[in-house]
């Protein structure tokens, strides 16, 4: 263990037996708020941080913290429970991913909250920061390559919890919010 909290994530078979068990994180605390399954069997973890290294793997989106306060992360890990990538997701706020989700042509969705992401965001609904914390919503390719991201708030605290895909790759956000737009 790194710091005084490290993410770990576990695989159980049908029957409650104990496949494989793994830790993830770095030297500060490490917290998984969701994992998700995609249609390879890889999974997609997601959580916060304060770990300024061991999160994410080289070349990735964004292969070191940006900040000193909290960091949202996602990784991808094998059915056998080996990393094949992860990254940081954040700025010089506070910065927190809670879901994550996948879709039948392989990309990942990632959701949560931030005091302002700033330069990350790109290509989506909502360019601009609202205000205190606005939701923001993320999508990369299986192979961890950014395609899309935004902000989804206005001027009070707008929080997004949890992320879904349908099968027509419709992607649904939910949270909670206490603006008026």
């Amino acid at each position: 263990i790194g710091g005084q909290y490290d993410c770990f994530l576990a695989k159980f078979n049908a029957a409650g037996a104990r496949v494989w068990a793994t830790y993830y994180g770095g030297f500060g605390d490490d917290v998984a708020n969701n994992c998700a399954i995609d249609n390879s069997n890889n999974i997609y973890l997601c959580g916060a941080t304060n770990s300024s290294t061991g999160l994410a793997t080289p070349n990735s989106y964004q292969a070191s913290s940006p900040s000193a306060t909290i960091d949202g992360f996602l990784a991808k890990f094998n059915s056998s429970g080996a990393r094949i990538w992860g990254t940081y997701f954040g700025d010089g706020g506070d910065d927190r991913a809670y879901s994550c989700t996948s879709d039948a042509l392989g990309n990942v969705f990632l959701c949560g909250s931030t005091s302002g992401l700033g330069q990350q965001i790109s290509g989506g609904f909502q360019s601009t920061f609202g205000g205190l914390t606005d939701a923001f919503i993320v999508k990369f390719t299986g192979s961890g390559t950014f395609q899309w991201s935004s902000y989804y708030g206005d001027i009070d605290s707008d929080i997004a919890f949890d992320v879904a895909v349908d099968y027509n790759n419709n992607v649904f956000l939910c949270g909670q919010t206490n603006s008026s737009f």
